[in-house]
């Protein structure tokens, strides 16, 4: 049966292509479809990410005099750390620091340069605020993990990087202090900002210079996915600042952007939609081409007929042809699909926020199952009308 199965595609080669050319535009079309709707979904999130925070993120403003105390702060951030809270603390200077620029080791400002410093949007930070912000390095490496020695440093964004190129050194200076203390440039990060912002190292600044900090302000940033209600997340900041840096708390809230969330189920829900719509469409060529073949292959099926062929060997040969046609072309069409997917990130700039796509395996095997059963339904038709045709027929 198989045989004759591969025998009566060769019969008529154009309308195996034709057939199984459809089946795979169907195939492929599916998975690019659910491919497409994937990447601008997580592209959508990763963009919200950067500004927002990854979901859930919730904040609370805090205050403690001793954030000016290197030994406090320092415990407190690696406390943070130690429970695995995927939390960050920026910190409020109590004075405003400005940077010059364009000076190396070698080189250091002089007092004329002093009045040449640049305010920029700065976070006073540590490197666990990564965990909370999605910010992808474009060069270099983020601040120094908390569980390190703490360095002078700082990272800059992607608009901040004319001023502080990568490798260079930013001299931070005070009102109050005459002599400024270097900051090496360690990194350039894609925050999906415009406006030029840098990121210093907190930790390392208020060790390694604090005459340059003083603080009683800060934010805490926590991107808590457990199942905590607030007020177990306000219990939870307030004993961790009871123990180490004993202050006062604000209500907590909860920061990123969830309206987007809605947008993303549209998203997700059209593309679905378009991808079923593609299915459809599919299905009704195999059922046109299928009801064609019969019309044109009438005469050979009425002299099997004729000759001894039951109707089911008649229907199976339809039907068969049908699913090994199906079954050659899905293989074609993952193929395809996987070229397609690993060439995606090519055109893909090396900063984005989104991660690499992810080859949609479940989208795949719905795409083959979908195939299958669109070519078993769409030879039935063909195959009952074939099984139907009498042999008394093939003697006009």
């Amino acid at each position: 049966m198989l045989r004759m199965i591969i025998q009566d595609l060769r019969i008529s080669p154009g309308r195996a292509f034709l057939t199984g050319f459809s089946m795979l535009i169907g195939i492929v079309a599916v998975i690019v479809s659910v491919l497409a709707g994937t990447i601008g979904k997580e592209y959508l999130a990763s963009t919200i990410e950067q500004l927002y925070g990854r979901a859930p993120t919730y904040s609370m403003s805090i205050s403690s005099p001793h954030f000016s105390d290197s030994s406090a702060l320092s415990d407190l951030i690696g406390a943070l750390d130690k429970h695995k809270l995927h939390a960050a603390l920026a910190l409020t200077p109590g004075e405003e620091h400005s940077y010059i620029t364009n000076h190396d080791l070698d080189n250091p400002p002089t007092t004329k340069d002093l009045s040449s410093g640049l305010s920029v949007d700065t976070v006073y930070t540590t490197a666990n605020y990564a965990q909370v912000y999605n910010l992808p390095i474009v060069q270099g490496r983020w601040l120094t993990p908390v569980n390190q020695m703490p360095r002078l440093e700082l990272v800059a964004n992607k608009s901040a990087a004319q001023n502080f190129p990568l490798h260079s050194y930013a001299y931070i200076t005070t009102q109050s202090t005459v002599t400024p203390t270097p900051l090496e440039v360690t990194g350039i990060v894609n925050d999906g900002l415009s406006d030029p912002r840098i990121y210093v190292n907190v930790e390392g600044l208020a060790t390694l210079a604090p005459h340059l900090w003083n603080s009683t302000n800060a934010v805490f940033y926590w991107h808590d996915t457990s199942s905590r209600t607030n007020e177990q997340r306000s219990t939870l900041i307030a004993d961790l600042l009871h123990d180490y840096a004993p202050g006062t708390t604000n209500t907590i809230s909860r920061t990123d952007s969830r309206d987007y969330e809605e947008v993303l189920n549209i998203i997700s829900l059209s593309f679905i939609a378009t991808s079923i719509l593609l299915l459809v469409v599919a299905a009704i060529g195999l059922i046109n081409i299928g009801l064609a073949s019969i019309e044109q292959r009438a005469h050979e099926l009425l002299i099997r007929r004729a000759l001894g062929a039951t109707r089911g060997s008649v229907a199976l040969q339809v039907i068969g042809s049908s699913i090994l046609l199906a079954a050659i072309v899905f293989s074609v069409a993952i193929a395809l699909s996987i070229i397609i997917v690993e060439i995606i990130p090519t055109f893909l700039p090396s900063d984005s926020p989104s991660p690499k796509p992810q080859y949609p395996y479940v989208a795949a095997i719905a795409a083959v199952g979908a195939s299958i059963i669109t070519a078993l339904i769409g030879s039935i038709a063909p195959a009952i009308r074939a099984a139907r045709l009498q042999p008394a027929l093939a003697l006009r």
